[in-house]
């Protein structure tokens, strides 16, 4: 059987963020699987659709102000056809609810993804009868959609807490997937270095991630507030150099300072993750997560400094402190400084790391995740 699929999703391609990676990475496996794609998302003004081959895209217009580009978005949605399946993720309650109503007859089942907790963080910060709205249309979606999956069973657990009523017998369980890792030249980390103009001598601990997103900009903004000191410290203490490098989109508009130095938009992220060190991610504790960036730290072997923020909804992949990643707590920079100088003394233990790490992730690959991804709509369809 040959499903027709199409996924309405509220982020950007090329792919930028944890959230359109993952899509991008489920529909290049299940295309593989003889299914047919329609994809309807926001495009940056880069995209080159040679670069999404086997995938019928649709721009995503603007929802503000632009009514006469939202119909003849919804007119060029219902020219691709009748689909089995109607997708949706990544946007707020209400236009969720808008886009299921509008295609109702353009589907035979829907499906609507949970990437985080962004839409209990609003209820919990709403106030009054605007609390009790949100609460209301997060209900009206679990009722209208046929299936819910959530990304995580962390995000599982904490919504049906609230939700577990309206979402029994609707719940299933996709964790993101691991990509085959692979560098786009070689796998030597003094050529890529070179490649990526980064100081051979150097201790590089990098970061990664969109600058529209608010988590990624917090977190650029602590290690412009430490690096300095960090860097000082540890070199007083190692006699090494240290260096943090910041990658992704938004970025080159970061100034370069001495211990601390922004790449740009860099299109093969297992090229930073192969040169550098050790991957950061000092998240605070957000509605936010998975983070792709821990899982793709894993997936290349490079040591993952990470608060708990930053691995939350991991650990049922078998993630152990001080085996798989290191803790570190952003209020207290010693623990971040503590960590760096037990990597740079102990390379067994980034060598243990990187085996222990590779090992574990190995079977959480893209092409199994689409496996399951297709039991679980064929299982809706049934239904």
């Amino acid at each position: 059987m040959t499903l027709k699929i199409l996924i309405i999703a509220g982020d950007y391609f090329p792919p930028c963020s944890g959230s359109s990676e993952r899509i991008w990475q489920l529909i290049k496996e299940i295309t593989r699987l003889r299914c047919k794609v329609t994809l309807s998302i926001h495009l940056w003004r880069d995209f080159r659709v040679e670069d999404f081959k086997n995938v019928n895209i649709i721009p995503l217009p603007r929802w503000r102000f632009r009514i006469w580009e939202i119909f003849k978005w919804i007119k060029q949605v219902i020219k691709s056809g009748r689909h089995n399946i109607l997708q949706v993720e990544l946007f707020q309650p209400l236009r969720t609810i808008i886009i299921r109503v509008v295609f109702h007859l353009w589907a035979e089942k829907f499906v609507l993804i949970v990437h985080d907790l962004s839409w209990l963080y609003d209820v919990a910060k709403a106030r009054g009868l605007c609390k009790v709205i949100k609460h209301f249309l997060i209900i009206l979606n679990f009722y209208l959609y046929d299936m819910v999956i959530f990304v995580s069973k962390d995000l599982e657990r904490y919504l049906c807490r609230h939700y577990g009523k309206v979402l029994k017998n609707k719940i299933a369980i996709l964790p993101s997937g691991i990509p085959k890792f692979s560098t786009s030249s070689s796998q030597d980390p003094a050529i890529i270095r070179e490649k990526l103009s980064l100081p051979k001598d150097h201790f590089i601990v990098a970061f990664f991630g969109p600058l529209h997103a608010s988590f990624n900009r917090e977190a650029v903004s602590y290690l412009y507030s430490i690096a300095e000191y960090v860097a000082q410290r540890f070199k007083e203490i190692t006699g090494k150099n240290l260096l943090f490098v910041i990658a992704g989109r938004g970025t080159e508009k970061l100034k370069n300072l001495q211990f601390i130095r922004s790449l740009g938009f860099i299109e093969n992220i297992f090229d930073l993750l192969t040169a550098v060190d050790a991957c950061i991610v000092p998240h605070k504790p957000s509605y936010t997560g998975p983070h792709i960036k821990a899982i793709y730290a894993l997936a290349a072997g490079c040591p993952l400094l990470t608060t708990s923020d930053g691995i939350k909804g991991l650990y049922e992949l078998g993630l152990k402190k001080n085996v798989h990643y290191m803790l570190i707590n952003i209020d207290d920079v010693n623990t971040l400084i503590e960590a760096l100088i037990k990597l740079e003394k102990n390379y067994e233990l980034r060598q243990r790391t990187a085996i222990e790490t590779k090992f574990l992730v190995a079977r959480y690959t893209w092409e199994n995740i689409a496996k399951e991804y297709i039991k679980l709509l064929l299982e809706v369809l049934r239904r």
